[in-house]
């Protein structure tokens, strides 16, 4: 059997799926192929005993309308937990009823999704599993953070995290642009509703961004000594970002998108958020935590751990959060009706107990590109960019048009068979193991098969 893991976001997914092909190859017989999302859907497409955890989405991005009797089709879903999910349009458009068909298996957060997907009455595909992130949070793996923990602190000390999560300003694509794309994803019964929804999405984002912009300013103004990381979304431009701080005011304050976030939160001292879920990873991780609440994220979520401050003039609450001598409560950090793999659980373990009760067989793996098409269509969009209502109106025969290079280079970046080979090799010193194992690519720099 061959398991497979998409990778959209490679600063957000990238780390997480390496390990959990690194556990699958310990514990198992199996192979491994992951890498960017289009072209391991492809891969699915043209092989047998495949087993792919796909990343969950709408029904009109759905790539699996097709039978594929040969393989098995799961879902994890990469925007969850779905409990976050501010309107419950989002809800409706990602678990849409001819998806869930499709697939076998459905990996839930935690028990509050749990509880939510019940409504859709699949319960016999549902498992709570949690995310193999968080994995990465559990005290036996988060050392494998430690030498970029000790570069980072020695560089920043005793620093701030700001992540941000706002793709409603700063970001790649305009919001009108990125609307259309987003609409025309929901089934047509829903896009009246998706609509409006977007517009009270953008329109609260870029206010609350612009609140969090705001209390790191004043934070950095107020503590001149501490250093403080902002981290952009993985859509947001940075140099858009870059364009909100004066160098020559905010001098402690750096902008920074490289790798994924996890190091910088392990390594971290304080972190600010205004409704993230990398919020979940620094509970995980014992961080002081600070929410900026708002009117528009989820509120049932994040004011359930953490500290909220209410708005950016509370300098009691402020002086006393960035105290070196205040005592912060770890009780305050609790998220266990969230996410379940968050003490001793794993989701690796989980998963590998689920793949070992599957008969998948497969056969000699079939290479291929994807279809020329995708090809032609990359360089027409070349061509349309500058021109905005050339865009729209070829985006009326491919919804996709709409979403331009810089964006989609920005999500993911080409697989290094060095840099896995010592990621896996670091996790078999972690474990005090020590197995063969071979990679080799698949597709060009996007797709890599690993096997014992």
């Amino acid at each position: 059997m061959i398991v497979a893991f998409p990778i959209e976001i490679s600063a957000r997914e990238y780390l997480s799926k390496i390990f959990c092909a690194y556990q699958i190859l310990k514990n198992t017989d199996y192979r491994v192929v992951f890498g960017k999302k289009s072209e391991i859907y492809n891969f699915y497409k043209k092989n047998s005993g495949v087993y792919l955890i796909t990343k969950g989405g709408t029904l009109e991005h759905f790539a699996f309308k097709k039978e594929f009797t040969n393989n098995k089709l799961s879902l994890l879903d990469e925007e969850g937990p779905l409990i976050n999910f501010s309107y419950k349009s989002d809800f409706i458009a990602r678990t849409n009823s001819d998806v869930l068909k499709k697939i076998s298996d459905y990996y839930c957060w935690g028990n509050e999704d749990y509880k939510m997907m019940k409504k859709k009455k699949i319960n016999e595909k549902l498992f709570i599993s949690g995310h193999p992130k968080y994995d990465l949070c559990n005290r036996k793996y988060r050392i494998f953070f430690d030498d970029e923990k000790k570069l980072l602190t020695k560089k920043y000390g005793k620093f701030l995290l700001v992540a941000s999560s706002f793709i409603g300003a700063d970001g790649y694509i305009e919001n009108d642009i990125y609307s259309k794309w987003i609409v025309k994803a929901v089934e047509k019964k829903n896009r009246k509703k998706k609509k409006k929804d977007l517009f009270n999405y953008f329109k609260d984002d870029q206010l609350n961004y612009k609140r969090l912009i705001d209390l790191t300013k004043k934070i950095s103004l107020r503590y001149p000594d501490l250093k403080i990381i902002f981290r952009p979304h993985p859509r947001q431009d940075i140099l858009k970002v870059k364009n909100r701080f004066d160098k020559n005011i905010y001098k402690n304050i750096t902008i920074n998108n490289e790798g994924s976030i996890t190091p910088f939160i392990y390594s971290c001292k304080y972190y600010l958020h205004s409704g993230c879920t990398t919020s979940l990873e620094a509970a995980l991780l014992e961080k002081k935590i600070l929410y900026l609440k708002n009117n528009f994220k989820n509120k049932n979520l994040y004011q359930r751990f953490g500290t909220t401050i209410g708005n950016i003039n509370q300098n009691i609450l402020l002086d006393k959060f960035f105290n070196l001598g205040y005592f912060y409560d770890l009780k305050k950090n609790n998220i266990d009706k969230f996410i379940y793999n968050n003490k001793k659980q794993f989701f690796y373990k989980y998963l590998i107990k689920k793949l070992k009760k599957i008969n998948l067989i497969s056969k000699d793996i079939i290479l291929g590109d994807l279809p020329k098409k995708n090809y032609f269509l990359s360089k027409l969009k070349e061509i349309m960019y500058d021109s905005k209502l050339l865009l729209i109106f070829f985006s009326l025969f491919n919804i996709n048009l709409l979403l331009n290079k810089k964006y989609k280079t920005s999500k993911f970046e080409s697989l290094d068979i060095n840099e896995i080979k010592k990621k896996i090799k670091k996790f078999q010193i972690i474990d005090k193991v020590n197995f063969q194992f071979k990679i080799k690519k698949v597709n060009n720099d996007s797709v890599v098969l690993i096997k014992k």
